[in-house]
């Protein structure tokens, strides 16, 4: 396909903006090439043929595509939420088995036929993970809104509050796992056991840092001795943010226990069914990410051992296509250039049209994808969302597209981000509110602004494109405002 002819389809797809996701050519070219299995591996009835990935992280996919998914879980049924939550454990299981066997595999010691058969194995169950990552957001936003539907009469902002509350997962996610570990090498630290406890510590968790399959981004030894020291420049008390985590968890199945009494609802009701099924896709809607970044993460020793066999520079790894390294895989050579690689670096639009992956390298592109889109510049000093966490401060707007922005947020700043993940902790620690573009009321940003008690505002739409680092805003959590103040 030349360019005149890839730029013509790019103009005739509907288009619809639907998350900000930075991610590697090697886990984009993953994802959308996975749909193509859809309706085998998940029993749903959606068919997809195009995605666009600008570089600063946008993803648009067809409007209607998106809308047949939309309908296709409006129109389910209790049994068709659970088949399908069955179906995501049982593939993301399967992924996360197979990945940690590749970690454990000195991949040196294969044959290049042997690599070529273990990668293949990588890429299979792989494919079967990616297929439930762009399904459960919108499945997640179709149960909160029948729930909302059925609870009795109230405010919306009254609603929103009873839907956090009686949909809050029970079980815990990597981030609060990671986040009391943090606390325990707090406690220990400058004593004997602390370099034992830190290399523990970073060896279950430096993965949170590869988030999007950006392998060379994992969490160091020194993001976690910096961390530390700002924990300690607050004088906090790693004793008492363990028994806050702890008595939070508690707060939260007491509110459960009250409103779902106050409300009287049972387990055998349709609503009571809803929101069982509901608080354990607010669980999956994380652990699913979770499981593909660190499955990702484990398999890096498969990647770099593909590379080093054809003489590419192995941190390369994630600008490839997932095609192209089986390629190499099977070949021990070059499946693309140095000069290609570093121009996918400088800038690189990843698109799907009719089923076919495309990578699109260098800054031309994008300039003449952007044209082609006429994409909306967003205006104004103000913005508003749903509120998260109460609470009204002041500070300066930094924005967060990913961990290594992390070090720009001052104590104190208002960290802007599209959606808060895991691996933004460090910089949430030190900021004084969030603000994000998506989410609802049980993302990550929301649960997180609870833990940690901050002022937090989610759902503004455009939040990162409306502010620039340094304004001074104001961030109003009592009425869901965020408004510059000043530059």
């Amino acid at each position: 396909m030349d360019k005149a002819q890839v730029l013509e389809e790019v103009k005739n797809v509907d288009w619809q903006y639907l998350v900000n996701r930075q991610e590697a050519v090697l886990m984009s070219s993953l994802t959308d090439q996975a749909y193509a299995h859809f309706e085998k591996l998940t029993g749903l009835p959606w068919h997809f043929n195009f995605t666009l990935r600008l570089p600063t992280g946008e993803v648009l996919f067809s409007k209607k595509e998106l809308d047949g998914l939309r309908s296709i879980f409006s129109q389910g049924d209790t049994a068709l939420f659970i088949h399908f939550q069955k179906r995501l454990v049982r593939y993301l299981k399967r992924f996360e088995t197979i990945s940690k066997n590749i970690e454990n595999t000195d991949c040196s010691s294969l044959s290049q036929e042997e690599l070529s058969r273990l990668f293949e194995r990588f890429v299979e169950v792989a494919l079967a993970a990616h297929n439930f990552l762009a399904p459960i957001p919108i499945a997640d936003k179709v149960l909160s809104l029948r729930i909302l539907e059925k609870l009795p009469e109230a405010s919306e902002q009254q609603k929103q509050e009873w839907l956090g509350i009686l949909t809050f997962p029970d079980k815990e996610n990597e981030h609060i796992k990671e986040e009391r570990s943090f606390y325990t090498l707090a406690a220990a630290y400058k004593k004997k056991k602390f370099p034992e406890q830190l290399q523990k510590h970073l060896a279950h968790f430096a993965w949170i840092g590869a988030r999007w399959y950006w392998l060379n981004s994992a969490w160091t030894e020194q993001d976690f001795l910096s961390r530390l020291e700002e924990f300690f420049a607050q004088h906090k008390d790693p004793k008492k943010e363990i028994e806050h985590l702890h008595r939070m968890r508690e707060e939260e199945t007491k509110k459960f226990q009250n409103l779902y009494g106050e409300l009287n609802l049972t387990l055998e009701s349709e609503l009571g069914k809803m929101i069982a099924i509901t608080k354990e896709y607010a669980f999956l809607r994380t652990w699913r990410t979770d499981v593909i970044y660190h499955s990702g993460y484990r398999a890096r020793g498969l990647f770099y051992e593909i590379a080093q066999r054809t003489g590419m520079n192995p941190e390369d790894v994630v600008y490839l296509s997932i095609n192209e390294l089986s390629v190499m895989a099977q070949t021990a050579k070059k499946a693309v250039t140095s000069s290609e690689v570093e121009l996918r670096k400088q800038s690189c639009c990843k698109v799907t049209l009719q089923g076919k992956y495309l990578i699109l390298p260098g800054k031309e592109w994008e300039m003449k994808i952007r044209n082609t889109l006429h994409l909306p510049e967003e205006k104004g000093s103000q913005v508003q969302g749903k509120i998260a966490y109460p609470g009204k401060v002041q500070g300066k707007a930094k924005i967060v597209f990913s961990n290594q922005d992390n070090a720009k947020v001052l104590r104190g700043d208002i960290l802007i981000a599209v959606m808060t993940f895991p691996n933004f902790i460090p910089a949430m620690e030190k900021a004084a509110a969030f603000v994000t573009d998506e989410g609802g009321i049980l993302c990550h940003a929301a649960i997180v602004s609870r833990e940690m008690r901050k002022p937090c505002i989610i759902a503004t739409k455009h939040a990162t494109k409306v502010f620039k680092d340094n304004d001074l805003v104001e961030v109003d959590a009592e009425k869901g405002i965020v408004r510059k103040v000043s530059s």
